[in-house]
């Protein structure tokens, strides 16, 4: 035996009884209680304001992203299959620049198989999607001959309507997205 245990060995302690000592509490006092459900309170007040600016900050960027997509697609629409060959179309002559304007609808590009059907949910409106013949992309082609060499010019916009209510964007330039 060493000597450092043979010191401890003589040694005698205090004996603590455990249930002795806590036998009178039985539990938390209401002031503590208290204290724990202000601060509990004071905790949710300041998360529950953040939690839902970003969850509205992704609804946000979801339905930008969806626009872009969309608008990505009537783009491949119009390469694919050729001006005046998908959506409806206007043309507009001013001296030397002229302006076509075709116009597709969701419902076009998911029939031309330009789109998913299932990438077109509406982040806002849960188990919806959006508006398969009011949400129209437009696009401008801008054509101007000087000296004659042709220069265009395409322009995007976009009408995004949901299943029921008002638009997300009318006429919003792709720009604005």
């Amino acid at each position: 035996m060493t000597l450092v245990q043979k010191m401890f060995r003589n040694m005698k302690l205090p004996k603590m009884r455990f249930r002795k000592l806590h036998q009178d509490e039985k539990g938390l006092t209401l002031i503590e209680l208290l204290a724990v459900i202000v601060i509990l309170g004071i905790v949710a007040a300041i998360a529950i304001p953040a939690i839902s600016g970003i969850l509205e900050n992704s609804e946000r960027k979801a339905q930008m992203a969806n626009a872009q997509v969309i608008i990505d697609s009537a783009r491949l629409a119009i390469a694919d299959r050729g001006y005046g060959n998908i959506g409806t179309s206007a043309t507009t002559k001013i001296d030397n620049t002229s302006t076509e304007s075709y116009t597709i609808s969701i419902q076009q590009l998911v029939d031309g198989g330009f789109i998913n059907s299932n990438s077109i949910d509406d982040p806002y409106v849960k188990g919806t999607q959006y508006h398969a013949t009011n949400s129209l992309v437009q696009i401008e082609r801008h054509s101007t001959t000087t000296n004659g060499v042709t220069t265009e010019v395409f322009k995007y916009y976009l009408d995004l309507a949901p299943a029921t209510g008002s638009l997300y964007y009318n006429d919003t330039p792709e720009s604005d997205i």
